[in-house]
C-alpha cells in the first residue's frame, strides 16, 4: 500500500496537490506562531530583568545579617537567571528553529513544484504519442484517398491506350503518391508500437516510480517537521507544574508522529484504481477497400521504404547503446551512494548526510527507471523493423509498385498475327488483366497468355518471408 499503487487517478493526483498546498499552510501559520512567541519570550525576559533592577536599588548594608533580606536577595539572583535563560531560549528559536522552518518550507514548495512538473512531463509524452498517432492517422487517410485517385486516373489511361505525356504524368504521380502512403504506413505502425510502449511503462513504472519517490520524501520532511515541534516545545518550557502540565501533554501529542503513518488516513480516503490501460490500434477500416500490398500493423518493406526503415533501425540502434550506456552509469553511482551510505555510522551529526544520500539515491533510482523504460521502448522497436529489414537482401527487395509494359506500336503490328491464334478467349483475358487494380501479375502455370507474357519480358512479383527472430541489441 502507498503513492504508488494507490494514488495513481486523476481524483488521487489532485488530492495530493491539495495536501502539499495544506500542509505549506500550516507550516507558514507555525513560522509566524514561533516568531509571536518568540517577540513573547523575549519581553518577557526584558520585564523580569527590570524586576531585578527593581531589587537593586534597595540598599543591602542596611539589612546586613537579616534572613527575610537574603532571601529576597535569592530570588533576584534567580529571576535575573531565568531571565537569562528565557532570552536565551528565545533567541535559540529565533536563529535556528524558525531558520530552519523557513528551509523546510521552501523545500516542500519545490518538491511540490517537482513532482508537478515530473507528472505534467510524463502525462504529457502520453498526449503527445496520442496526438501524433491522431495526426498520422488522418494523414494516412487523406494519402489513401489521394493514391486511390491517383490510380484510377492511371488505370484509365493506360485501359484507353493513349500513351503520350498524359499516361506519363499518371504514372509520375501515382508512384510517387504510393511512395508516400507506403512511408506513412510504416511511420503509423511504428507510433502505434511506440505508443503502445510508452503507455505501458507509464502505468507500470514511470508514474509508480514518481510516487514512490515523492511519498518517500514527504515523510522525510515529516520527521524534520517533527524535530521542529520538539525544539519549539523544548525551548518554550519553563517547568512548573502547570507549564509542565501542558507541555507533557504537547510532547506526548509530538512524540506519537511518524512519517510513515503520516500519510495512511490521507491514502485510505483518496484511494482510486490506477490508470486503465490505452489501446493504440491501427485503425484497420482505413484498408478495408485497399487492394495492395499494405497490410495492417505490417511495415511495409519494399524498394520504396529499405532505406528510409535501414535509416531508422540505425537511429534506434544509436539510441539503444546511448541508454545502456546511461543506465550502467546511473547503476554505478546508486552502488556508490550505498557504499557511502554504510561507511556512516547514524549519529545525530550525519543524519543529515544520511537523508541527503537516501534522497540523492531515490532521485537516481526513479533516472535509472525511466532510461530503462526508453530503452526497453527503443528495443521493441528494434525487434519491430530488424525482424524485417534483416530478412530480406537487397537485392530480393520487391518493388514498392509494378507497371504492365505498356505494348508499342510496332509490338501491336508484330503479335497481331499471335492475337488472332489467341482469339477471343485470350483477348478476354488481356481486358480481364487490364481492369485489375495495378499491382503484380500472378504467374499461373497453365496460362498460355501468362506463360506468353512472362517471355516477353513480363514483371516479375514478390513476396515477403515472414519474420525472422527479434534483434536484440546488448553492449556488455
Amino acid at each position: 500500500m502507498g503513492f504508488a499503487t494507490d494514488l495513481q487517478g486523476k481524483t488521487s493526483h489532485e488530492a495530493l496537490m491539495s495536501l502539499q498546498d495544506g500542509e505549506l499552510r500550516l507550516l507558514e501559520n507555525m513560522k509566524r506562531c514561533m516568531s509571536l512567541r518568540v517577540k513573547c519570550d523575549r519581553e518577557y525576559a526584558i520585564a523580569l530583568n527590570s524586576v531585578c533592577i527593581q531589587i537593586l536599588k534597595i540598599d543591602q548594608s542596611e539589612l546586613k545579617g537579616s534572613m527575610v533580606a537574603r532571601a529576597w536577595s535569592v530570588i533576584a539572583e534567580e529571576t535575573e537567571a531565568m531571565s537569562r535563560l528565557v532570552k536565551q531560549n528565545a533567541d535559540y528559536l529565533a536563529s535556528h528553529t524558525i531558520d530552519e522552518m523557513n528551509a523546510l518550507i521552501s523545500e516542500k514548495r519545490a518538491l511540490r513544484k517537482l513532482y508537478t512538473d515530473e507528472h505534467n512531463r510524463i502525462h504529457g509524452e502520453l498526449l503527445r504519442l496520442q496526438d501524433a498517432v491522431n495526426k498520422t492517422r488522418n494523414l494516412y487517410e487523406k494519402t489513401l484517398e489521394l493514391w486511390r485517385v491517383s490510380k484510377a486516373k492511371y488505370e484509365d489511361q493506360y485501359v484507353k491506350g493513349k500513351g503520350g505525356k498524359k499516361l506519363e504524368e499518371a504514372k509520375e504521380r501515382y508512384i510517387k503518391i504510393t511512395n508516400k502512403l507506403h512511408k506513412l504506413h510504416n511511420d503509423y505502425v511504428i507510433l502505434v508500437h511506440e505508443g503502445k510502449e510508452y503507455e505501458k511503462h507509464l502505468r507500470n513504472t514511470l508514474l509508480p516510480s514518481l510516487l514512490e519517490y515523492h511519498q518517500t520524501v514527504l515523510q522525510e520532511t515529516v520527521d524534520r517537521w517533527k524535530v521542529l515541534m520538539l525544539q519549539f516545545s523544548t525551548y518554550t518550557d519553563f517547568s512548573n507544574d502547570t507549564f509542565r502540565s501542558l507541555n507533557i501533554k504537547m510532547k506526548k501529542s509530538i512524540e506519537s508522529v511518524a512519517g510513515e503513518d503520516e500519510y495512511k488516513d490521507f491514502t485510505d480516503k483518496h484511494r482510486s484504481r490506477p490508470l486503465q490501460p490505452f489501446d493504440f490500434k491501427f485503425d484497420v477500416s482505413l484498408l478495408h477497400d485497399y487492394n495492395g500490398p499494405l497490410k495492417p500493423n505490417q511495415l511495409a518493406l519494399d524498394d520504396m521504404t529499405y532505406d528510409a526503415l535501414n535509416k531508422r533501425l540505425q537511429n534506434l540502434k544509436d539510441k539503444l547503446v546511448e541508454c545502456q550506456t546511461l543506465i550502467k552509469e546511473k547503476e554505478l553511482e546508486i552502488g556508490q551512494c550505498e557504499n557511502e551510505m554504510k561507511s556512516l555510522r547514524k549519529t545525530s551529526e550525519t543524519e543529515k548526510t544520511l537523508s541527503g544520500k537516501r534522497r540523492a539515491i531515490g532521485i537516481l533510482r526513479k533516472e535509472l527507471n525511466e532510461i530503462i523504460c526508453q530503452e526497453q521502448r527503443h528495443q521493441q522497436l528494434f525487434n519491430l523493423v530488424s525482424s524485417w529489414v534483416n530478412n530480406v537482401e537487397l537485392k530480393d527487395l520487391p518493388p514498392g509498385l509494378e507497371f504492365s509494359e505498356i505494348v508499342s506500336n510496332e509490338t501491336k503490328d508484330e503479335d497481331t498475327s499471335s492475337l488472332n491464334a489467341i482469339g477471343r478467349r485470350s483477348a478476354r483475358i488481356i481486358m480481364s488483366k487490364l481492369r485489375q487494380p495495378f499491382h503484380a501479375f500472378q504467374k499461373k502455370t497453365n496460362s498460355t497468355f501468362d506463360d506468353s507474357f512472362t517471355s516477353h519480358g513480363g514483371s516479375r512479383s514478390y513476396s515477403l518471408t515472414s519474420p525472422g527472430q527479434d534483434n536484440v541489441i546488448r553492449i556488455h
